[in-house]
């Protein structure tokens, strides 16, 4: 199935990402500038990397786990619509690091692609697109983006698995967070 199909719906996930995302992370962006394979400035490269990754959030709804530093808190806040997602959040304890996934129902099993977006979601410019594997049959998009939520730029992480649409995001300069979060993630079907 075309994600064109679903344009006013990512639209509005889009909306979502951003409205919940001013409310849920820090109102102000990091500081610092870095390339794009390393966003991080150096402190938070050392506290990122300082994490250890012990504790573990199940979602029995949608059937997913991950591993999360000690310190940090899961927040679950469901969909206005009975059925029709959630938004998960993980926020260090001083608010400075933190990762929101944003989960709705798609309609079939795809693999996203930088083209699939750029047809479906012309206004989001996305970089430095990489695939990621997501279970032994999908694929998905780990990019980074111009996100006006993230202060114009962030790390994304989409794919659709068992009919559900994950958008993964953070700001930029919290990616290496991110993908050792993503490392840790698993289906539990």
């Amino acid at each position: 199935m075309k994600i064109k199909n679903y344009k006013l719906e990512i639209g509005l996930l889009l909306l979502t990402l951003i409205l919940s995302t001013f409310y849920f992370l820090p109102r102000s962006a990091p500081s610092g500038t870095g390339s794009q394979t390393s966003t991080s400035t150096p402190d938070v490269a050392a506290i990122i990397s300082s994490y250890q990754y012990t504790q573990e959030y199940s979602d029995s709804s949608y059937r997913f786990s991950f591993k999360y530093p000690e310190g940090f808190t899961v927040t679950v806040v469901p969909s206005a619509e009975e059925g029709q997602g959630e938004t998960v959040l993980i926020e260090s304890s001083d608010n400075k690091v933190g990762v929101q996934i944003i989960i709705s129902p798609y309609g079939s099993d795809a693999d996203i692609t930088a083209e699939m977006i750029a047809r479906d979601i012309p206004e989001l410019k996305i970089s430095d697109a990489q695939p990621v594997e997501i279970g032994p049959s999908r694929k998905g998009l780990a990019f980074m983006s111009d996100n006006p939520a993230f202060s114009g730029k962030s790390r994304e992480v989409w794919f659709v698995f068992n009919k559900n649409l994950y958008q993964i995001s953070t700001y930029a300069e919290y990616d290496e967070f991110l993908k050792k979060m993503f490392s840790t993630w698993q289906f539990n079907i």
